[in-house]
């Protein structure tokens, strides 16, 4: 959760910002890939039926709201809203398939470098990776 999702919940607001996962490689390990959250449209959070807009420009994080020629805050329709997260589904797939791919070579390496198979080993250990290795993956 970033912190300007954060704040607003913290606040009484429903709000949705479509962010997509990546694999950034690790820094100590590079053979190692790290899971981050970025922003689909940088900049922008979508909070729904607000209860008070005083309260939420007031909002730590929030710059402005987008309004209408005539200063009333500008609604979204819910097909834009729909359009949004069948983008964020699309990333969700297109990160799955990095991810197992990375994994695939991570394990390829670990099987003749020591050192990576005894890092592969603390990690596993730890539950800070889960890596299937007997899974069938079929194209929908």
């Amino acid at each position: 959760m970033s912190a300007i999702e954060r704040a607003l919940t913290e606040n009484g607001f429903d709000c949705y910002m479509p962010s997509e996962k990546r694999l950034i490689r690790d820094r100590k390990h590079t053979d190692l890939w790290k899971v981050r959250r970025f922003a689909l449209l940088v900049g922008y959070v979508f909070v729904r039926e607000p209860h008070d807009w005083r309260l939420l420009e007031a909002t730590p994080g929030v710059a402005g709201i987008v309004k209408a020629a005539d200063g009333s805050p500008l609604p979204i329709d819910i097909m834009d809203i729909l359009a949004v997260r069948a983008a964020e589904a699309d990333a969700e797939v297109e990160f799955d398939r990095k991810s197992r791919l990375a994994r695939q070579v991570l394990r390829k390496n670990a099987k003749t470098d020591p050192r990576l198979k005894m890092l592969i080993g603390k990690l596993d250990i730890a539950g800070s990776l889960t890596v299937p290795l007997d899974y069938q993956f079929q194209a929908a």
